[in-house]
């Protein structure tokens, strides 16, 4: 009887070590060499990397100072600076499109204090037979920087005066940038690259 007591007991303890095992592992932190950030195994992200995320953000004191600052300093070959909105571009908008988050493009959704969250600049050619119409949107949320796609309309089966355009979209921290050629002859390629790169050089600064 002794011996099945012995036995019986050794089953229990063997039964514990076996359930603190499995209840210390959904906590278990996994950093993969391909990752820069470390993931608990139940999906939460690291707090260090939210953290440095927020960091990250530009405020909007800075996005002004980057918007008013971008025409002095951003330079496109062959192109001039023409225009842009010069920080009084609110616009309204039904509040549906916003995922019924505002109803003015503004950082309150307000119309005062007047912030807008977006700035549009104009660059025309020598020609004056070719647009790069840049768009700088700020956002609350971290992005990251990338480029978001690139959208070349000509080549499809579609009317060739409508389809005349090209955009790159980029991302940078928590700012969106949009570059749309339009043009009345071919479209330049090489053009709408060139200032996506002075774009992201001069935004490399902030």
């Amino acid at each position: 009887m002794k011996k099945y007591v012995m036995i019986f007991i050794l089953l229990l303890l063997l039964l514990l070590s076996a359930c603190f095992r499995i209840d210390n592992s959904t906590d278990k932190v996994v950093n993969s060499p391909h990752s820069k950030s470390a993931v608990h195994t139940n999906g939460v992200k690291d707090p260090i990397d939210i953290k440095r995320n927020t960091e990250e953000i530009l405020d909007y004191a800075t996005y002004q100072r980057l918007y008013e600052g971008f025409s002095n300093e951003v330079k496109i070959d062959g192109y001039h600076f023409r225009g842009s909105s010069g920080g009084i571009d609110a616009i309204r908008v039904d509040e549906n499109l916003t995922f019924s988050k505002r109803g003015w493009l503004t950082t309150s959704g307000e119309l005062s204090p007047l912030e807008p969250t977006q700035e549009m600049y104009y660059y025309e050619n020598e020609d004056e037979n070719r647009l790069l119409t840049i768009t700088i949107a700020y956002t609350e949320s971290y992005i990251g920087s990338d480029m978001v796609f690139y959208n070349v309309s000509h080549g499809y089966d579609i009317n060739k005066e409508l389809a005349n355009n090209e955009i790159i979209a980029l991302s940078y921290k928590n700012l969106i940038i949009n570059i749309l050629q339009t043009t009345s002859n071919d479209l330049e390629m090489d053009d709408t690259q060139n200032a996506a790169a002075s774009i992201i050089e001069y935004l490399e600064k902030y």
